[in-house]
């Protein structure tokens, strides 16, 4: 079984990627931080109109939950290096932002 499931902040803006394939993809990056304060990052990318929704809607600094499931890439840098990431490929996102609360005091 390979699923996982993350809470965590944007750590800028979602960026469009156009695909030929896959029509759109979003690319994004997320921080949290585990019960040791240590702090992660992970990309993560998003298809579709799941991809369109999150363009549109979040930015850097928004709360959101991931689900999906771990993506290795391999690849050899320009000095023929053996580079390896592990980012998430999202199957949903939810937006957890809090929208802030204005009391209106003429209201009873």
């Amino acid at each position: 079984m390979n699923e996982v499931m993350l809470i965590g902040r944007l750590t800028y803006d979602p960026e469009a990627v156009p695909s030929e394939t896959a029509g759109i993809i979003c690319r994004m990056r997320i921080a949290f931080t585990d019960r040791k304060d240590k702090t992660h990052f992970f990309r993560v990318v998003a298809f579709g109109k799941q991809a369109e929704s999150c363009i549109n809607n979040l930015s850097k600094g928004d709360l959101i939950g991931i689900v999906g499931r771990l993506e290795q890439n391999t690849w050899q840098d320009k000095e023929g290096n053996k580079r390896e990431s592990v980012g998430i490929v999202a199957t949903h996102v939810d937006f957890l932002r809090v929208k802030s609360f204005r009391r209106n005091d003429d209201e009873d």
